[in-house]
Parts: C-alpha cells; sequence; structure tokens
C-alpha cells in the first residue's frame, strides 16, 4: 500500500472523489452508514480509505432502489453473520414484485389517460361552461368520481352527471373498457 493510501481524506477529498456531498456524507455518518470519522486538530472530519468501499455500496444499493434504513440494515446483518446476501436477494423477490404491481398500476392509468384524451379531443371545439361556481374544467369533472375500497385499490365508479339545463341525470363518464 502506497503511503498516500494509508492518509486519511477529509470529508472534501472522499467527496469528490465519490461525488457525493460532503452534506451527504456527514448525514450518512450521523445515521450510522458510514463510520464515525476522526478529527484533525482543526476539528474537520477525517476518513479512512475503507469509506470508499462502503460509499460505493451504498451508490450501487441506492441505485437498485434500497432505502438508506434497508442499507443500514444489510451492514448491521453482514457485521453478525458475515453476509447480507440471502436478505438482499429476499428483498430483491419484494421489490420486483412491487414493481410489477406498479407497472400493472402505471399500465392502467397510461390507458385510462389515453382513453380520455381520445374522448376529450373529439370534442376539442366545444365549450364546457361550468355548472357551478366550484367546478373548475368538465373535462375532469367529467371523469367517473374514484373511490376507494377497503383492502384494495381505488376504482372508479359511474357518475350520473345532471344534464344541462335539466333535472335528468346523463351518463357522460368515460367508461373504462380496460
Amino acid at each position: 500500500m502506497a503511503a498516500m493510501d494509508t492518509e486519511p481524506l477529509t470529508i472534501r477529498q472522499v467527496a469528490t472523489r465519490t461525488g457525493v456531498s460532503s452534506k451527504t456524507l456527514r448525514y450518512w455518518e450521523e445515521v450510522g452508514l458510514l463510520p464515525k470519522a476522526s478529527r484533525n486538530y482543526h476539528g474537520y472530519r477525517l476518513f479512512h480509505h475503507d469509506v470508499m468501499q462502503r460509499i460505493s455500496f451504498i451508490q450501487k444499493a441506492k441505485s437498485l432502489d434500497f432505502t438508506l434504513a434497508e442499507i443500514r440494515a444489510l451492514f448491521d446483518i453482514a457485521k453478525k453473520r458475515g453476509t447480507a446476501c440471502p436478505d438482499v436477494l429476499r428483498w430483491t423477490e419484494q421489490k420486483i414484485q412491487l414493481l410489477e404491481h406498479q407497472i400493472t398500476l402505471l399500465s392502467e392509468l397510461r390507458n385510462r389517460l389515453r382513453a380520455y384524451q381520445k374522448e376529450w379531443n373529439k370534442n376539442k371545439g366545444r365549450s364546457c361552461p361550468p355548472l357551478s361556481d366550484s367546478e373548475v374544467c368538465c373535462l375532469i369533472e367529467g371523469i367517473p368520481p374514484i373511490l376507494p375500497t377497503k383492502g384494495s385499490e381505488a376504482h372508479e365508479i359511474s357518475l350520473q352527471r345532471p344534464a344541462r339545463n335539466s333535472g335528468r341525470a346523463s351518463n357522460q363518464g368515460l367508461v373504462d373498457n380496460e
């Protein structure tokens, strides 16, 4: 090991080499992701070179959407057991399942938006004066309300909107056929 590698690194040096801000490094130290830095006679933080590998691990784990709490837990697990790989495998499977669910929800949203946009574009020239002082946009007002259901995602219900100039109801909501 070269003499240069044994010299402690200031927070600025660590920040420059890793691309992580000094503020973030101080926070990571505060929450236990990084070991407590020693201090020089001016009170500046001095980090051992091993911190570079730990920061690299944190950056890689964050790129996989691991939270700081999860990363901290991985460090704790590795300290106790020597490896956190089984936990990483389990957590990544959970993250994949969550992502699959989010992708499904986003695809459904995209399909609804496209359907609404198609319907709305049919009536581009149509002006829609508000039914009341509190109405903002008839396009959005005409969408069926979203009601939460116990233990599941919110769902649309059919909207019976009063017809203009009459007390009768008409179904002006766009039905989601997806």
